[in-house]
């Protein structure tokens, strides 16, 4: 921006150039070849124009980049007061859920993998609404039971579920580490995903052994996560989200977050903050159409990405308001100042040019030019002493020329001689 200034003004100088030129050919001679940016009148402008115009466009600037960077913070520090309120309420939501499960699977009646099994299977996830489908499976992957909310599946019609065929792929793995686990995996033709709790089963005597794998699938559509992010009060512009590592979302809630989009398009692999959960990265994502600002944190707890955002165009709207008044400011004050530059470099380069012009005419004889005395300041001085030079050298001038008409002839040939 400081760039463009300066070339404006000199190309604002520039195209007076012949004007001010012609203003003076009566009086000043002036070289047609050279530049007018290296005249003493130019240079004035322009130095001039620099020493108060450049000034105010880096204040100017400075002020706007602080202005932006103040409101980016703000926006900051609101998204990550209500996306740790958002990711704790979820985790602690999580952790309700898993408890139960795990606890669960204390239960005799579990740890038989019989046909008790999966009455005590039916008779939790008929007692809560948080889970919609739960497997029990024995450790060589094998199943024992489906339940669902409307009822028991046959084993032949869950064998090719996508539930199924994800939870058998991390059986071996559960069973082997033995701890509790949580994958994500998309709903087959629906627009939300489903979340997927896998707790080992282990020996009903207490040995730590585990003996099977028991699955519980919620969906993140499911009226405990929405009344997660409904209880959250945002503006019409914010959103509020769910998604995982390729920016896939889960569940959202906010006018500004259309229905349609069910992607955020990630600027770069945010899996780093896996490293690092509970920490906060604010980045510029593409939705739509537009440009969000987006805050997101990650939970280890829930395995997934949790976003606050809203449109950067509102966070930025002062910052925008302010370039935009800047820039009448500056053009305002651009032609304020060129025009009083260019009246000043008049005022001070005009004597000085009489006067360039009046030692011109004595260095060629021409004894009668007077230089306008228009002023009392130095340069006035200047222009009286050199009137008085020119009268002096004058009158001497006229007594040479009259002591040649009257001297006699022979002075005079004595004087040639």
């Amino acid at each position: 921006m400081l760039k463009t200034t300066i070339n404006m003004i000199r190309s604002f100088i520039g195209r007076f150039n012949n004007s001010f030129e012609s203003l003076n050919s009566k009086d000043i001679e002036q070289s047609s070849e050279k530049p007018y940016l290296n005249t003493f009148r130019g240079k004035l402008i322009f130095y001039t124009l620099m020493a108060s115009i450049v000034p105010l466009a880096l204040f100017g600037i400075l002020g706007i980049e602080v202005a932006s960077a103040y409101l980016k913070k703000v926006a900051v520090e609101k998204h990550q007061t209500a996306l740790d309120a958002v990711k704790s309420h979820s985790e602690v939501l999580f952790q309700i859920k898993r408890d139960s499960l795990r606890n669960l699977t204390f239960n005799p009646d579990i740890q038989a993998l019989n046909q008790k099994s999966a009455g005590a299977v039916s008779e939790y996830l008929q007692s809560q609404s948080f889970f919609h489908e739960m497997y029990l499976f024995a450790s060589n992957s094998a199943i024992i039971t489906c339940e669902q909310k409307n009822g028991r599946r046959k084993i032949e019609e869950i064998s090719r579920n996508t539930a199924c065929t994800t939870i058998r792929k991390h059986c071996d793995r559960i069973i082997r580490e033995k701890e509790i686990s949580s994958i994500v995996i998309p709903n087959e033709g629906k627009s939300y995903f489903t979340i997927i709790f896998l707790i080992p089963v282990f020996e009903f005597t207490g040995k730590d052994e585990v003996r099977g794998l028991l699955a519980a699938v919620a969906d993140f559509d499911s009226t405990d996560f929405l009344k997660i992010l409904d209880s959250y009060s945002l503006n019409n512009d914010e959103y509020v989200c769910f998604f995982d590592e390729h920016g896939n979302i889960l569940a959202k809630n906010g006018a500004s977050l259309p229905g349609n989009v069910v992607k955020l398009q990630l600027p770069f692999d945010i899996s780093e903050l896996t490293d690092n959960p509970g920490s906060v990265k604010t980045i510029n994502v593409k939705n739509m159409e537009r440009n969000d600002l987006l805050s997101v944190s990650y939970s280890s707890e829930m395995a997934i990405y949790t976003g606050i955002g809203q449109p950067a165009e509102k966070v930025f709207l002062l910052s925008e308001k302010l370039v935009h008044l800047f820039k009448v400011t500056l053009l305002f004050s651009i032609v304020f100042s060129s025009a009083l530059c260019f009246f000043l470099a008049g005022e001070i380069s005009d004597p000085i040019q009489h006067l360039t012009l009046g030692i011109r005419n004595i260095q060629s004889g021409i004894l009668t030019h007077r230089v306008p005395d228009l002023s009392e300041d130095e340069i006035g001085k200047a222009a009286s002493e050199l009137n008085s030079l020119a009268k002096s050298l004058e009158r001497k001038n006229l007594v040479s020329e009259i002591w040649k008409k009257i001297a006699s002839p022979g002075d005079q040939q004595l004087e040639k001689k």
